[in-house]
């Protein structure tokens, strides 16, 4: 699974465009910065390109990591930074690599040239252009050291597959497509959905359910398709799961950016498939993108179920800058159109605001039940919204610089294993739906069938074996062991963690350990000293 992963390498290339380069006042071209980069890797890491021109009219560039993610140590930078002028030649190349960690994450200043180098070739249609090529190299080795141990890791594995092979599942989820067979015991500590023999989910897609399992089910990377990512937030509220909807609420939602000349526009679509049926709940505080350029720490979209003064629904759309610093004021245009099955757009309408503080801008009332009731929910595809925005009071009165980039939401899932192997470990020490009885030196120790066979290789041959394997309940016994060895043993075997080890149990413990088939836990205590 995850421990066959390489070394990865990420290429990111960015280019920034002053416009009107020879005419723009020179406090404008002071201290360009450029959007974070976010990198797909296993955890995310950030960082920011700094542009920016000194007192001595010095043009300069530093490329810091931004973050202070311990997950990820060492990150390996290639970079190289030129101008680019006409018919795309470079310039005034630099190139270097350097290593950065959490706590060294700065690379010192270097730079281009001065301002009094420059010649026309060097500018591309009046523009200044830079363009930097960054190439990260991160171990992933190191990256799965720290973000679980190889314990979790195959604790991770051996759960997750409880999902595919359902071995002693003793619960249905029934969808519009298929029945899935799930285990009581697992749901009941990380998914606290009511439990009974059989329930129906035809309010949840196949494909959102497969995703909110595979968090359940402790599987460490889920991939989390971009158009799910609504259906997603609202279904994880829904199933009260907390820590997977904070995870998506975090998330931009997939978008592009494009700035033309003198502004910034942000596109970006919402799935109507599921609010066109009118529930009674939306997803609020969606954080779409932070927007670097126009000096405010992100811009939040809120989507709420509203009412008129007559008590009929409307999608009710708010906007507002957080961490709002600045001097000028932003004009924003808003572009609203809903988009069919067909890809058609149907009723584009036009709302626009200035925002000189961080208040809340509500859009007026857009998307009505009336105008589209729940009979028609199928025939519709997305919200798309454009937000056209400027640094000014009005389309005019603008500044001149712009940059292009692109921002893509994460692919990945991350589960927390540790946390989530301390819940499973728990439904040990309380253990509901428990069917199994483990039998040491005349007590008798509760467990659970799919999790003890998912683990032990014994466990699972012994439980299929025997007569009454497919009985509600059955009794394990294990005459050759003493009640703290089994227990080390459980321990292991539900949280991937090992407990206080003494010298004097060593022996045993690994005699058990290669007796119940486990053996990442027989090959750590054979390492450990005086064995």
């Amino acid at each position: 699974m995850l421990q066959s992963l390489p070394n990865t390498r990420f290429k990111h290339v960015i280019t920034w465009e002053l416009k009107d380069f020879l005419q723009c006042p020179f406090r404008f071209i002071e201290g360009i910065s450029s959007q974070p980069i976010r990198i797909k890797c296993l955890a995310l890491t950030i960082w920011r390109l700094d542009i920016y021109i000194c007192k001595k009219e010095m043009i300069s560039c530093v490329i810091r990591r931004v973050d202070d993610n311990k997950t990820i140590d060492v990150v390996d930078l290639d970079y190289n930074i030129c101008f680019v002028g006409k018919n795309d030649m470079e310039y005034f190349l630099n190139t270097g690599r350097f290593t950065a960690t959490a706590s060294e994450p700065s690379f010192p200043p270097f730079q281009f040239t001065s301002l009094n180098s420059l010649q026309n070739y060097h500018l591309r249609d009046d523009a200044l252009v830079i363009r930097g090529n960054l190439t990260f190299t991160i171990n992933r080795e190191n990256i799965l050291s720290r973000v679980c141990n190889k314990h979790l890791i195959s604790l991770s594995w051996d759960i997750s597959r409880l999902l595919e092979n359902g071995l002693f599942s003793d619960f249905t989820l029934k969808t519009e497509e298929t029945d899935i067979k799930v285990h009581k015991c697992i749901l009941s500590i990380l998914w606290p959905y009511a439990i009974d023999s059989t329930i129906e989910m035809s309010d949840m897609s196949p494909e959102v359910l497969d995703i909110i399992l595979r968090c359940v089910y402790l599987q460490a990377e889920i991939r989390s398709p971009p158009q799910l990512h609504s259906d997603l937030l609202i279904s994880a509220r829904t199933c009260q799961l907390p820590d997977l909807w904070s995870s998506l609420r975090n998330y931009p939602v997939e978008c592009h950016i494009v700035t033309p000349m003198n502004r910034e526009t942000l596109i970006f679509n919402y799935d109507l498939t599921r609010i066109a049926r009118w529930p009674d709940s939306f997803p609020t505080h969606v954080r779409i993108l932070p927007l670097a350029e126009l000096i405010a720490s992100d811009l939040m979209v809120t989507f709420s179920l509203s009412r008129d003064s007559e008590g009929r629904k409307y999608l009710g759309i708010s906007f507002q800058f957080s961490g709002f610093s600045k001097y000028r004021p932003i004009f924003m245009v808003c572009k609203m159109s809903v988009i069919n099955r067909v890809d058609q757009s149907i009723n584009p309408l036009e709302f626009q605001t200035t925002f000189v503080r961080d208040e809340e801008w509500n859009s007026p009332p857009y998307f009505k039940e009336e105008i589209y009731p729940s009979t028609f929910a199928r025939q519709f595809k997305r919200l798309r919204c454009e937000l056209s925005m400027c640094d000014g009071t009005d389309a005019v009165n603008v500044e001149y610089i712009s940059s292009r980039y692109a921002v893509n939401r994460p692919e990945l899932l991350i589960n927390d294993l540790s946390k989530q192997s301390d819940l499973l470990y728990y439904l040990l020490r309380n253990p509901s739906y428990s069917d199994v009885d483990l039998l040491v030196g005349g007590k008798i120790i509760k467990a659970h069938k799919a999790i003890i066979s998912a683990r032990s290789s014994w466990f699972r041959n012994y439980l299929i074996n025997i007569i009454n394997s497919t009985t509600e309940h059955c009794t394990i016994p294990l005459p050759n062991f003493n009640e703290n060895i089994v227990k080390l043993i459980l321990l292991y075997i539900y949280s991937g963690k090992i407990g206080i080890i003494n010298k004097e149990t060593i022996p045993e413990l690994l005699s058990a350990a290669e007796f119940f088939q486990l053996f990442l836990l027989k090959a750590h205590i054979r390492e450990l000293p005086l064995v």
